[in-house]
């Protein structure tokens, strides 16, 4: 079982019980069904990738887009570089598929 952190939207794998909804939600799934969901779509990263971005616990608070849309500049590039961390990893992970 690996962590990964939502940074996009709701998502939900299907015959599981892994049912994420709020950003920043950490989840707790095996790497299998990660990958998948990421493929599919939702925006995962793994835990470390997303503790890198440096959000503080007061921006870890900011869970929708209703306050976040009122947040510091600063928030808004840690968020805009999580968002583009994910898409790095969704396609390593697809580069990976490829070379399988």
């Amino acid at each position: 079982m690996s962590k990964y952190v939502l940074v996009g939207g709701p998502f939900e794998i299907m015959d599981t019980p892994h049912k994420v909804e709020i950003w920043g939600q950490v989840v707790e799934i095996p790497e299998d069904l990660a990958r998948g969901a990421i493929l599919s779509g939702a925006h995962l990263l793994p835990a470390d990738q997303f503790a890198a971005q440096g959000f503080t616990a007061d921006e870890l608070k900011l869970t929708n887009a209703r306050l976040q849309v009122s947040a510091a500049p600063e928030f808004h590039k840690k968020l805009d570089a999580a968002r583009e961390a994910a898409r790095a990893y969704r396609a390593e992970l697809e580069s990976n598929e490829v070379k399988s």
